[in-house]
C-alpha cells in the first residue's frame, strides 16, 4: 500500500470477510511495528518507511565497513577460503529465491 493510504477497519474486515476484531488486532500490531500511524482525527494511515530504510542502510554500511577493516588484519587462510566459498555461492543464487539462497550459502564451520 502507498504511504498515506488510510486504513478503514470496517472496509478491511468486509474485504477480508472477517470480523473487525482480528483486523483491529492486526492494525494494533502494525502500529507497534510503526508501519501505520494513528491519525489525530481517528483512524490510521500507512507510513512512509523509505526514509527510515535509507538511514538503516547508511548505518549498516558504516558498521559493516568498520567490521571489515577490523577483521581484515586478523583473517587466516582457512577463514579466507570459507569467505570466498560463501561469495561464490552467493553470486550463483538468485536474490529472489530466498529459501534456496538461504540454504545454498550455508558453510559449515
Amino acid at each position: 500500500m502507498e504511504p498515506g493510504t488510510r486504513l478503514r477497519e470496517v472496509e478491511m474486515a468486509a474485504g477480508l470477510k472477517v470480523s473487525r476484531t482480528p483486523v483491529r488486532e492486526a492494525i494494533s500490531r502494525l502500529i507497534g511495528d510503526r508501519l501505520v500511524r494513528e491519525l489525530p482525527t481517528g483512524g490510521v494511515e500507512v507510513t512512509d518507511i523509505m526514509a527510515e530504510m535509507h538511514d538503516i542502510y547508511a548505518i549498516r554500511e558504516a558498521l559493516e565497513s568498520c567490521a571489515g577493516r577490523l577483521a581484515a588484519p586478523r583473517i587466516d587462510e582457512t577463514a579466507l577460503a570459507r569467505l570466498e566459498k560463501l561469495l561464490r555461492a552467493s553470486e550463483r543464487t538468485d536474490y529472489r529465491e530466498y529459501r534456496r539462497r538461504r540454504t545454498s550459502i550455508r558453510i559449515s564451520t
